[in-house]
């Protein structure tokens, strides 16, 4: 735990990797800091929770997936990170 670190935060970025016309791929990677590695899990699950879509329904007209991540401890700020990437696939 860090005293730098106050209410959880969430970092993202967001980018097409690939599109042909008919169905592009992007690519979201979130980053939630937070006080504890518990924290920053829960929040990092409810994001999860309202991104992945099951099977064949879609939100926001895409299909989401979760595909990897990841949790880390800065070493300067002694805050834990958890990282997770999602694929979101949208049709034209």
């Amino acid at each position: 735990m860090t005293e730098k670190a106050g209410k959880p935060a969430i970092t993202y970025s967001f980018y097409r990797a690939t599109d042909n016309g008919a169905v592009a791929t992007y690519r979201l990677q979130t980053r939630v800091f937070a006080k504890t590695q518990e924290q920053a899990v829960e929040v990092e699950q409810k994001i999860t929770d309202s991104l992945v879509t099951l099977g064949d329904s879609t939100k926001f007209g895409c299909s989401i997936s979760s595909n990897g991540g990841g949790a880390l401890l800065d070493a300067d700020t002694n805050t834990p990170q958890v990282l997770t990437y999602f694929d979101v696939v949208a049709k034209h």
